[in-house]
């Protein structure tokens, strides 16, 4: 089995979701503003469900330090969550909403129909879908130039972090004798409900804001996802190396991006949980 990354501490980050910003708080562009607040609406049950897959499959785990590793997943994850819940109720001020609410609450009602091995090839999925958005967010973007605060300190923290942690529900669901197909078949049925679920969020919020027909916020779309640094040309290639049999996330080095990420938060982060230790080397 390859190695994780290396280790990821939990940390807190200081922010005030109170501090006055643009509406528009990416670079003054509505498209791009409404996708990352349909996300951060979006995250909270997602993170919910890829914590409750982790603990259940932890009295499956034979290695100590894979075992350290998950507990630092749950921690950086419960805090993703929580501030992004900070978040979401900032959204909410503003007259936005979380139009899919009782939706993801009934799926994340039915889930304990999934046995162990699915949850994990599902949270291993949108794990890796949540990397690329995040290597896309710190390496397409000044995201320090193109973003405000609040937002752009908890889109560059989160995004860090996610690329830290990348590894590890992959590892888990290899390390429990996952398959190949059942991960594939995940993947598939993961990724219509990532782009469903965020497509009709964005689009709600566009609504909420009133410009759900605004030509230039559909010209921003095509521009953030089909431009010359378009989101789609990025993610697609990537999206496509998890189907081959030996891919692990760990192929693809972002420990530079998500640490120069980190750093230029250093003053605003506080470590509150010991690092994991590390697998060490690649097989």
């Amino acid at each position: 089995m390859s190695a994780s990354e290396g280790t990821y501490p939990v940390r807190k980050l200081s922010i005030d979701f109170a501090a006055k910003s643009n509406r528009y708080w990416f670079k003054n562009r509505p498209f791009e503003t409404h996708w990352f607040n349909a996300l951060s609406f979006g995250i909270v049950p997602a993170e919910r469900f890829a914590i409750s897959c982790i603990k259940d499959s932890l009295p499956l785990v034979q290695e100590e330090t894979l075992k350290a590793e998950a507990r630092a997943f749950i921690g950086q994850e419960s805090t993703h969550s929580f501030l992004h819940a900070k978040c979401n109720a900032e959204l909410e001020r503003q007259g936005y909403r979380f139009f899919l609410h009782r939706y993801c609450e009934w799926r994340l009602s039915k889930a304990h129909w999934l046995s162990r091995l699915s949850g994990l090839a599902l949270t291993a999925c949108w794990e890796h879908i949540t990397a690329i958005i995040c290597e896309h967010t710190l390496s397409r973007f000044d995201i320090f130039k193109d973003a405000e605060d609040p937002f752009c300190a908890l889109w560059t923290w989160h995004s860090a972090e996610e690329l830290e942690h990348k590894c590890l529900a992959h590892d888990l669901y290899v390390g429990t004798a996952g398959g190949y197909p059942l991960k594939i078949g995940w993947l598939l049925y993961g990724t219509a409900l990532f782009v469903t679920d965020f497509a009709t969020q964005t689009a709600h919020n566009m609504y909420r804001d009133g410009r759900l027909f605004d030509p230039r916020v559909w010209l921003g779309c095509l521009r953030y996802f089909f431009g010359r640094q378009g989101l789609f040309w990025f993610a697609f290639p990537r999206w496509l190396a998890f189907m081959h049999p030996r891919f692990h996330p760990g192929d693809v080095d972002n420990r530079a991006l998500s640490a120069f990420a980190l750093e230029q938060l250093k003053t605003r982060l506080k470590v509150v949980g010991p690092p994991a230790a590390s697998h060490g080397a690649a097989d």
